[in-house]
């Protein structure tokens, strides 16, 4: 897997490509390979003071990993349409906030 990271002129807006990745299973016919892929992560911070306030959005095109095939059970039984070996992960579009105060 190659991983390549652009930071943006911009404040907190970074792009991502992760390379394309192996699921190795124990008989290689089984072997399924998943294609690269683009993650966007922005976020915005506000400091007043000694306070930080930041919002965000990881995964903004809301990208998800090839789906996996039932060869192998690499989809858990059919629970899991997504690889949990995805180095971007597989849960898609991310919205957090968070709070600092520093004394």
């Amino acid at each position: 897997m190659w991983l390549v990271a652009k930071k943006f002129p911009w404040p907190d807006v970074v792009a991502t490509r992760y390379g394309s990745f192996l699921s190795p299973q124990n008989n290689a016919t089984l072997d399924q390979a998943y294609a690269a892929n683009w993650v966007a992560d922005v976020s915005v911070s506000y400091r007043w003071k000694k306070s930080t306030v930041t919002v965000g959005v990881d995964n903004l095109g809301d990208q998800y990993p090839d789906q996996v095939t039932s060869a192998g059970n690499l989809n858990q039984a059919g629970t899991l349409p997504y690889s949990t070996f995805s180095p971007y992960g597989f849960n898609g579009r991310y919205v957090y906030a968070k709070a600092v105060y520093a004394w």
